[in-house]
């Protein structure tokens, strides 16, 4: 049980309680912000209560009012600094107002706190996946090997399930899942086929990330499902961040694709 400051009457502290469940009550009915509002209204009474900051922080996440989540989960844990939950609540508002890095110190702080919590696990996948797509989103080319044509390909990265992928100027929308915490990575490409077509195989890759390099393989004389588990063969290819320099063969090459129909350009790229 919580201990009440001597200079708070128990009257006070017990009506605060009351509003800390009636919150609580609302938040579990989906009343977000009515719910703060009984918080607000227990923190008026008691503000050193660090359940009441704890639980409006977490009702400001579901309402995206994510700075204020941020700033009652860093006063929670100041009040609170060996309840492992108040860390749990401040790194998940870092983490969904995007700053990361605070956000792995805090999963630092809470993993010396309580090394078992299996939100540090969560976390830190949470966080990996975000960076991931961070360093990821725009668009990359490079040249895929002789053996597979030679040719060079874009990729732009749209969101975490949506992607551009671009061949002698033809786009192709694509689905994309992403997994940055397997090692190496995975990265899975539905590409989206013209009307009637018969639908594209997902094609399963590996992606690793250095610097301004994407190393990135697909299956090589294999069913498409078949993940490759190295970096090697004609199937892998390092992309650079950008668009590629344009090339007069190239550029000779897109004016012809251009002029083909859709149907003759289902045929070359089948």
């Amino acid at each position: 049980a919580r201990v009440v400051d001597a200079r708070m009457g128990g009257d006070a502290a017990e009506r605060a309680a009351e509003l800390r469940e009636r919150g609580n009550d609302l938040f579990a009915r989906g009343l977000r912000k009515e719910a703060v509002e009984a918080y607000t209204e227990g923190l008026a009474l008691d503000p050193s209560c660090h359940l009441l900051l704890s639980n409006r922080s977490a009702a400001y996440i579901q309402l995206n009012m994510l700075q204020e989540a941020v700033d009652d989960a860093r006063e929670c844990v100041k009040i609170a600094p060996d309840w492992a939950k108040g860390f749990t609540r401040l790194a998940q508002a870092l983490y969904r107002l995007g700053k990361y890095d605070e956000c792995d110190e805090v999963i630092d702080s809470l993993e010396k706190l309580d090394a078992e919590n299996r939100n540090v696990k969560t976390l830190r996948e949470a966080v990996k996946q975000k960076r991931t797509f961070r360093q990821l989103s725009g668009k990359w080319y490079g040249k895929v090997s002789d053996e597979l044509g030679g040719y060079v390909q874009t990729f732009d990265f749209k969101s975490e399930t949506d992607m551009v992928v671009s061949v002698f100027g033809r786009e192709l929308g694509a689905r994309l899942k992403l997994n940055a915490n397997r090692e190496p990575g995975w990265l899975d490409l539905l590409v989206q086929q013209e009307p009637g077509s018969q639908p594209a195989p997902e094609v399963k890759h590996i992606f690793k990330l250095e610097g301004d390099v994407l190393h990135l393989c697909s299956p090589y004389l294999t069913p498409p499902e078949v993940r490759p588990t190295k970096f090697e063969g004609p199937a892998y290819v390092q992309m650079v961040r950008g668009v590629p320099p344009e090339d007069e063969g190239v550029k000779s090459e897109i004016d012809r694709i251009k002029k083909m129909s859709l149907v003759e350009q289902s045929v070359e790229f089948a």
